[in-house]
């Protein structure tokens, strides 16, 4: 793939930390580099086939590296669960498209999840499956109602321990109205390992809906969440704190964090409607909705931040570049929100997890359009 030269990133690193810059000022910061960001290096390319041609990557929608050094992906379209070794050779594909047992119908979310190891999200089932780490289906569970959670989840994290959060879908008449935008709320869960819902937030924002395109607004603020060990951490993306609850959905901490703010542009605005629209295979359809979104007004600001995530040392970590960008910035936090370190990934990458020392993610062959997963590794410090 091609990568962007270290020298320009670092220009377009510097611009983006202080708040945006035009091209000029991209050109006038070329040489600064700034004490606390690191580059990070690419350590594997999982490429969108194999060696033979076979295709083995069509549209990832989530990637975790395992103890052993090993990779899971989930490839939403196929719809399978890709298991590769640590130098990113294909070792063997779980499911295949259906209803039944073991079957996917779309795949949109994966992460690791307590001792059954993997867990992968159907979208149109309404089902978890959890997959161990050699490949073998051990369980599946629909999740189309559990307890007082009325609706599927949208998103969903989980702990080491096995607990789940659930941020449901939510419906058209949960938005307050702002003008020609409804911000759509849901309310946030926890599930216990043994199925328990401990509801956690009443009315998280979730995205932003355009009634006259009728299509959800690029480029909205929503909520995001991960856990630590034992602690669920919670940021919406449009104000700087990060709330910490327990697993029985008691606040205990609040972090304020130094964030600022961008002007999104028109890159920004065509970017964030196609990766709206990718997963749609009718490309007739698909083209007609991504002209409507691109007709959508863009914000007046972008979010504060694009992902959230927590490592093994519960560093608190943010994307803070989006769709659009020439690179991917990240932002490594202390648990009370001091600044660790800024890490930078050239090209625009799609962040699937992030370690103490690698990033995980999704990135387009800008010749091509093919997929690749894509493990950078880095050093912080302390």
């Amino acid at each position: 793939m091609r990568s962007v030269s270290r020298h320009n990133y670092a220009a377009f690193v510097f611009c983006l930390l202080a708040g945006g810059c035009g091209t000029d000022q991209v050109r006038g910061a070329a040489s600064v580099a700034s004490g606390d960001t690191v580059f990070a290096t690419l350590l594997l390319d999982i490429a969108d086939t194999g060696r033979t041609g076979d295709v083995q990557l069509e549209y990832p929608v989530g990637a975790t590296r395992l103890a052993h050094g090993g990779y899971v992906v989930a490839d939403g379209l196929a719809p399978a669960v890709r298991y590769f070794d640590k130098h990113g050779r294909l070792q063997n594909s779980v499911g295949r498209s259906g209803k039944g047992p073991g079957e996917f119908r779309m795949l949109s979310w994966l992460g690791q999840c307590g001792a059954r190891s993997v867990a992968v999200w159907d979208f149109v089932l309404t089902r978890l499956t959890f997959v161990d780490a050699s490949g073998r289906i051990s369980e599946q569970i629909p999740l189309s109602r559990t307890g007082d959670v009325a609706r599927p989840p949208g998103r969903l994290a989980c702990s080491k321990a096995g607990a789940l959060a659930l941020l449901v879908r939510p419906n058209l008449e949960s938005g307050s109205e702002q003008a020609d935008f409804s911000t759509l709320t849901a309310p946030l869960f926890v599930l216990s390992p043994h199925g328990e819902p401990t509801r956690v937030l009443d009315s998280a924002p979730v995205i932003q809906w355009a009634r006259e395109a009728g299509q959800f607004r690029p480029l909205s603020p929503t909520t995001f969440f991960a856990f630590s060990d034992s602690l669920l951490y919670v940021g919406q993306s449009d104000t700087t704190v990060v709330h910490v609850f327990d697993l029985a959905g008691t606040l205990r901490a609040t972090i304020s964090l130094p964030l600022s703010r961008r002007v999104p542009n028109e890159r920004h605005a065509a970017r964030a409607a196609a990766a709206q629209v990718k997963w749609i295979g009718n490309v007739d359809v698909r083209r007609r909705i991504e002209a409507r979104l691109r007709a959508v007004p863009r914000p007046a600001h972008l979010p504060y931040y694009s992902a959230l995530f927590v490592d093994a040392i519960d560093r608190l970590w943010l994307v803070l570049s989006f769709p659009g960008d020439t690179v991917a910035v990240l932002r490594a936090h202390t648990p009370d929100g001091n600044i660790v370190r800024n890490v930078v990934v050239p090209g625009e990458l799609e962040v699937f997890q992030v370690g103490q020392d690698y990033v995980i993610g999704s990135q387009e062959d800008p010749m091509t359009g093919a997929p690749h997963i894509l493990v950078y590794s880095f050093t912080v410090g302390d």
